[in-house]
């Protein structure tokens, strides 16, 4: 299960690590957990799904009508549903296949008996079954090991942008 820390930090973190331009990243990067909001709603897939991705997409290309926006945008929208395949799943074309879509692939170490082995399969199942007495997580260790990462790693700068000042 994916918190919206985690929906917003990973492809917030990964752009701006690559890209020179931070305050288009940062403009853009609530996109990331904007599907969450269909809980409000009470349905999870309502923007969960590509349809609602591409036409968020081309809301901001004919509001920002030049440059690389659109394309941050589809990144940001596409990384949470990426993430979400992993679990709870994602319901890419809904409401034309009312389907959930889950990756349940695993990579396994074992020191017993040495090596790796690998898991996976695709699974998908009606929606209705899929979002009965379905828990989304808010917060998870992970996401709040990250915020405590991400806060190390800002202060880290700091102090080197400070010492190297000196």
């Amino acid at each position: 299960m994916v918190e919206p820390i985690v929906h917003y930090l990973a492809p917030t973190l990964i752009l701006l690590s690559i890209l020179p331009n931070k305050k288009r990243v940062l403009i853009l990067s609530p996109l990331a957990i904007v599907p969450d909001l269909d809980f409000i709603i009470g349905h999870r897939y309502l923007f969960h799904n590509l349809f609602f991705v591409f036409g968020v997409t081309l809301i901001v290309a004919l509001y920002f009508r030049s440059g690389p926006q659109p394309i941050l945008a589809f990144y940001f929208l596409f990384s949470h549903l990426l993430l979400d395949t992993f679990g709870p799943g994602v319901g890419f074309f809904y409401p034309i296949y009312p389907r959930l879509f889950r990756f349940d692939f695993f990579i396994y170490t074992s020191p017993e008996k040495g090596g790796v082995s690998v898991e996976g399969d695709i699974v998908t199942q009606a929606l209705e079954e899929a979002t009965k007495d379905q828990l989304s997580p808010a917060v998870t260790p992970l996401g709040i090991m990250l915020l405590v990462l991400v806060f190390i790693g800002l202060s880290l700068v700091i102090v080197m942008k400070e010492r190297l000042e000196e």
